[in-house]
C-alpha cells in the first residue's frame, strides 16, 4: 500500500555561521542539497520523539499493571 505524500515548503532564516556548519555537514554526510540535510534532521527528531512517546506509554502501562 502506497502512503500519501504531501509536499510542503518551509522557509527559515539562519545565520551565516549556521549556514557554514550546514554546508560542512552536507559535505561530510554526502548530501547534495540543504533540503536533504534538513529532512534527515527532521526525520531523526521525529523518530526520537516517537521513541520517547513509546517509552512514556510503556511507563504508564507499567504503572497500571501494579
Amino acid at each position: 500500500m502506497k502512503k500519501a505524500m504531501k509536499r510542503v515548503r518551509i522557509e527559515i532564516d539562519i545565520s551565516d555561521e549556521t549556514y557554514e556548519i550546514m554546508l560542512k555537514l552536507m559535505k561530510k554526510r554526502k548530501y547534495e542539497k540543504v533540503e536533504d540535510l534538513l529532512f534527515a534532521y527532521m526525520e531523526t527528531m521525529y523518530k526520537m520523539e516517537l521513541a520517547g512517546a513509546l517509552l512514556e506509554n510503556d511507563k504508564n502501562l507499567s504503572l497500571i499493571k501494579t
